[in-house]
């Protein structure tokens, strides 16, 4: 059945341990396909088969094809719905697990937790010396509204065109080069993707080891080494608090503007059944004035007290520490929604699993965004340009 599959190469790469419980694979399928159309069967359900391509590339392979359904936002009528094909497909390929999906419900989260995302720098070992960066989308590091917070370019070629003078201060959220005749893209979400006709699985698992092999032995591409260097989260906290917060509602309102995606809002009232006072939920769309007013309001900075309470809101939301990553906690749109491929969940944890926030340090020198953490490289990084203007040619 997996022989009926022809892919692009679209995939994220996740980290993994020696011995991978099928458990976590379980419940990724399960979240991924929670949106599937009640009622139909999967058409493919493959779990864990053990494959070998005529390349000798040992993997294993899982894969769940199943139907859903999506709103017609064009016409007036529930009844009326799109019913397409959505997929996900995980590879087991030495120590990495390669994720390919398309349509599906979103599993972000459990992928954060269990298995460590290879992200945009380590990805640049992807790419060679001698590629043409052709497009590049910069997060500056600063949360300010009197400063430019992204800015994107595109050239022929952007090294040697775009001016490297402060780079050190702004993060690849982007990236897309052309490498000989081939055109790969990088995201912020470690999502590496190069064009080519639809290919087999065996071919996509051939590519992929190729990928992995890039990653265990080459070096960082040395363009991207003059742009904000990774740090770990957990070094930064020992030297320097958070103090600001900004929520990237550019993102949402991008995806509410395309129609991916719906605010809603939970309407609770006290009924009386059968004499005893009960509470009845019912989730409506979000009228349009009052989306506009939340809106403006999470396009704010907000600082944060020495306990990272949100100042203004100190009983209400915070800043929280986990793990490996930082979150926002708010009593305030806990009723608040958003809906994405049919499926349901609170804006505030939709934000936190897609890492749609910006924080600041007292220390001016570092950023989280995207769930990393980042260090201003500027001078640092333009050590090695200006020696090479002064050697002798």
């Amino acid at each position: 059945m997996p022989e009926r599959l022809e892919l692009t190469k679209n995939v994220q790469f996740y980290k993994t341990n020696d011995d991978l419980d099928e458990n976590i694979l379980s419940d990724i399928l399960n979240e991924a396909s929670s949106n599937q159309e009640q009622g139909s069967s999967s058409i493919i359900d493959v779990f864990r088969d053990i494959k070998v391509t005529e390349e000798n590339v040992d993997y294993q392979i899982t894969i769940r094809v199943f139907p859903t359904v999506k709103p017609v936002y064009f016409l007036n009528d529930d009844a009326i719905e799109d019913r397409i094909y959505a997929f996900i497909i995980l590879i087991e390929l030495s120590n990495y697990l390669v994720v390919l999906s398309k349509s599906c419900s979103n599993f972000s989260q459990i992928l954060k937790d269990k298995f460590e995302l290879i992200e945009t720098q380590d990805l640049s070992k992807l790419l060679g010396n001698n590629v043409e960066f052709q497009k590049m989308s910069l997060r500056n590091m600063t949360v300010s509204d009197k400063a430019v917070r992204s800015r994107a370019y595109e050239a022929s070629n952007l090294k040697g065109t775009l001016s490297t003078h402060a780079v050190g201060r702004s993060i690849p959220s982007h990236i897309k080069v052309r490498d000989g005749g081939r055109i790969k893209s990088i995201s912020s979400t470690g999502r590496l993707v190069e064009s080519s006709s639809r290919e087999s699985i065996d071919d996509i698992v051939n590519w992929a080891n190729l990928q992995i092999q890039l990653l265990t032995t080459a070096n960082q591409n040395d363009f991207l080494k003059l742009f904000a260097k990774k740090v770990h989260l957990k070094d930064v906290l020992n030297i320097s608090s958070p103090s600001a917060v900004l929520i990237d509602i550019n993102q949402i309102m991008d995806n509410i503007l395309d129609e991916s995606l719906k605010l809603k809002y939970e309407l609770i009232k006290k009924v009386i059944v059968n004499g005893k006072k009960k509470r009845s939920k019912r989730v409506i769309d979000l009228p349009k004035k009052f989306q506009e007013r939340i809106i403006k309001e999470l396009e704010k900075v907000y600082e944060l007290d020495g306990d990272l309470n949100i100042i203004g809101f100190e009983s209400s939301s915070k800043l929280k520490i986990n793990k490996n990553t930082l979150s926002i906690s708010t009593k305030i749109l806990e009723k608040l929604k958003v809906e994405e491929n049919n499926n349901l969940e609170g804006f505030i944890g939709y934000v936190n699993k897609k890492g749609l926030f910006s924080v600041t340090f007292e220390n001016p020198k570092y950023m989280y965004f995207m769930d990393n953490c980042f260090e201003d490289r500027s001078g640092i990084s333009e050590i090695d340009s200006i020696l090479e203007i002064l050697s002798e040619k």
